[in-house]
């Protein structure tokens, strides 16, 4: 109802100063990681040791994901696209200028939403038996990879979410501004995904 979504609202507000808006287009959770990540490292004054793991991660996801089937030649370019994004930032960037660069049409923001679909997928292969517990509908990994990870704008279920941040090392947290009934003494219904040990990057996304 209204006076559920306004009274979450009220409680984000509380917690978070700002908030960007993301295309609704299937590719928003890949896509807000990306920018997130960004803004992390840019408004981060001590960010430089950070930046410098999440550079070396970057150029080494090639040969991770290529270990899981994926052609070389077909995902390079990709590749290339995501290692250049994280230099980038090295160069110190104003936000403004990361938002732009990002919202070009066909551009960056493309290529890196689906290569970094393809390393989302390279980690639910990489551990199956693990991850088919989370898969529904009697898919195997490979299966539900390729119907529901790797191609452009298939929503994301909580296992791709888990395998994205463990596969970056990053922390996200998901508050669901989602309609269901909010109780002041418990706040939004959140979940929160460790992205294990060796980074530092921790992420907050809305899901509304």
């Amino acid at each position: 109802s209204t006076g559920t979504f306004l009274q979450g609202a009220q409680y984000l507000a509380t917690k978070y100063k700002s908030f960007r808006r993301i295309r609704p287009d299937g590719n928003c959770f890949y896509r807000a990681v990306m920018f997130s990540v960004c803004e992390s490292i840019l408004l981060n004054a001590e960010s430089s040791a950070e930046l410098e793991r999440l550079t070396a991660w970057a150029k080494a996801s090639l040969d991770e994901v290529c270990k899981h089937g994926y052609d070389r030649l077909t995902i390079e370019m990709f590749h290339d696209e995501l290692v250049e994004l994280i230099e980038y930032l090295a160069t110190k960037p104003k936000l403004d200028e990361v938002v732009s660069k990002l919202n070009e049409e066909n551009g960056t923001s493309e290529y890196v939403t689906w290569f970094l679909r393809v390393v989302t997928a390279a980690h639910l292969k990489s551990q199956p038996d693990r991850f088919i517990h989370f898969i529904e509908g009697g898919l195997d990994i490979p299966t539900f990879c390729s119907r529901e990870v790797e191609p452009m704008g298939r929503e994301c279920d909580m296992v791709q979410v888990l395998a994205l941040a463990e596969a970056m090392a990053i922390d996200v947290a998901i508050e669901y501004l989602d309609g269901r009934d909010f109780d002041p003494s418990k706040g939004l219904m959140r979940h929160e995904f460790d992205g294990g040990a060796g980074g530092n990057t921790k992420i907050a996304l809305l899901y509304r």
